[in-house]
């Protein structure tokens, strides 16, 4: 049994995988031993070693500062600024932004109406940063972006359609790029930004699991690690007899 998972790993099969194949094992196991073709179960003794879990890529403080000062004062600018800022404020999917009409934005309450996976609805709320470049995205850059058409899509391209998730990350990324960070960050950090500097804070952590729409709390339990190791390198870098 353990032969054969342990070829099934060297094949490059995921740690998810070989969980599936072994409960299939034991279904059908423990099935012939109802049948009595089997005495006992062989595949009940086996476990899996535990897959360590990559912990989520995020920017510091200062590196989400210098990001959102990127964009500049022209149409595309002003909307990237407000794409950017309204990620890190509210730690939306990609696809939940592209999916945002101009409906699902309340600006004088500050909060924001996402649609995520299998299409829950939650609404979260947005600092006074995102409000302010919003306020003026909408006001100087989208009508210029949307031509004199009527648009339903919040942030739109520079064609005046609306963008796809894929849009929403080409964009990030060309921002991420010109930080020049040295390390591999993808668009989905500005996601793994909120998390862990909301933690960070002191935030509750069922409180960010539903910012981030988690259906369940282990999800979002991979950023509390995040969190301990910045706080053991803060520890190490600050305490005199460390």
């Amino acid at each position: 049994m353990e032969d054969y998972l342990g070829i099934l790993r060297a094949g490059g099969l995921k740690h998810s995988s070989l969980t599936r194949k072994l409960a299939s094992l034991r279904g059908f196991f423990s099935y012939l031993c109802q049948e009595d073709i089997l005495i006992g179960n062989p595949a009940s003794l086996v476990k899996l070693r535990s897959s360590a879990r990559r912990l989520p890529a995020y920017l510091t403080r200062r590196e989400t500062d210098r990001l959102l000062a990127l964009p500049d004062t022209s149409p595309r600018g002003l909307r990237d600024r407000a794409l950017l800022e309204f990620l890190y404020a509210t730690g939306a999917r990609s696809v939940e932004v592209a999916r945002l009409g101009l409906e699902d934005l309340d600006l004088d309450n500050r909060t924001a109406r996402l649609f995520g996976k299998a299409g829950r609805e939650r609404v979260v709320p947005f600092g006074s940063r995102a409000q302010a470049a919003l306020v003026e995205y909408l006001a100087s850059a989208r009508p210029l972006l949307a031509a004199g058409r009527n648009v339903r899509g919040l942030f739109l391209t520079l064609h005046g359609k609306p963008m796809n998730a894929r849009a929403v990350q080409y964009v990030v990324d060309g921002y991420l790029g010109r930080l020049q960070l040295g390390r591999v960050v993808t668009p989905h950090c500005l996601r793994h930004t909120f998390a862990t500097h909301m933690l960070d804070a002191g935030a509750d952590i069922r409180v960010v699991q539903q910012l981030l729409g988690h259906a369940d709390i282990v999800t979002t339990q991979v950023y509390t690690h995040v969190s301990q190791v910045r706080m053991r390198e803060v520890y190490y870098q600050a305490h005199p007899r460390a």
